[in-house]
C-alpha cells in the first residue's frame, strides 16, 4: 500500500512539472574586476587590506533588497545570490584597486609577519537592491580608515547610488561592480592627495 501512495506522489509532481511547473534555479553573481589607472609613483612598499566588516544580512551570500514603500524592512532573494558574501568581494575589490593601481610595491589581504606601511580596515554599512515599482536602484556604503606606519590615521565613509532603467538581475550585479568601481577610484585619488601631504 505504501509503494502505491509514493509511486502515486511521483506521478503527480511529474505531471505537475510537465504541465508547465518548473524548480526553480539558483542564480550566482560576481563583480567585475577592478582597474584603476596606475599612479605616477609608488606610494607605499606594502599595504595590508584587513577583512571587511559587515554586520546582520551582509554575512550571507543572498542579494538584499528594500522595496520603497516599506524602507524599513530589509528582504533578501531566494534564488539570486553572490558568488561570496560581500564582506568577501569588497575586501577583493579593494585588494584589486590598490594593486592596479600600483600605490604599493606589495598588496597584502592578511596580516604577516612583515609590517605594513599601510593598514586599511573598512567596515560595509549597505550592500543592497532597492525597488521602486518597475525601477531598480543600488546602494553601496563603505566605511573606510587608513593607519600609516608613522601612527597617522585618516577614516571616510564613501556611498554611491545608482538608478536603473530595469529589474533585471544581472544588470543590477554590473551596477553593483560599477558602483564599486567608482568608490575605489575616489579612494585611491583620496590616498594619494592625503599620502602627498604628510
Amino acid at each position: 500500500m505504501l509503494s502505491k501512495i509514493i509511486l502515486l506522489l511521483c506521478v503527480s509532481l511529474l505531471t505537475a512539472c510537465s504541465l508547465g511547473g518548473s524548480v526553480p534555479r539558483d542564480h550566482y553573481y560576481r563583480i567585475a574586476e577592478i582597474n584603476i589607472t596606475p599612479l605616477d609613483r609608488e606610494l607605499f612598499t606594502h599595504i595590508v587590506i584587513k577583512p571587511v566588516k559587515v554586520s546582520g544580512l551582509l554575512h550571507e551570500r543572498a542579494i538584499l533588497y528594500v522595496e520603497k514603500l516599506r524602507p524599513l524592512e530589509l528582504q533578501r532573494y531566494h534564488y539570486h545570490f553572490w558568488s561570496q558574501t560581500p564582506a568577501s568581494l569588497v575586501q577583493q575589490a579593494l585588494g584589486q584597486a590598490f594593486s592596479s593601481s600600483l600605490a604599493a610595491g606589495r598588496v597584502s589581504l592578511e596580516l604577516g609577519e612583515q609590517r605594513a606601511d599601510l593598514v586599511v580596515d573598512s567596515r560595509l554599512l549597505k550592500f543592497e537592491r532597492q525597488i521602486d515599482g518597475d525601477v531598480a536602484s543600488i546602494e553601496i556604503e563603505l566605511e573606510v580608515s587608513t593607519r600609516h606606519r608613522d601612527g597617522s590615521y585618516w577614516s571616510r565613509t564613501y556611498r554611491v547610488a545608482n538608478q536603473l532603467d530595469t529589474l533585471a538581475m544581472h544588470d543590477s550585479a554590473q551596477a553593483f561592480s560599477e558602483s564599486l568601481q567608482q568608490i575605489m577610484q575616489k579612494l585611491i585619488d583620496d590616498i594619494q592627495s592625503t599620502h602627498s601631504q604628510l
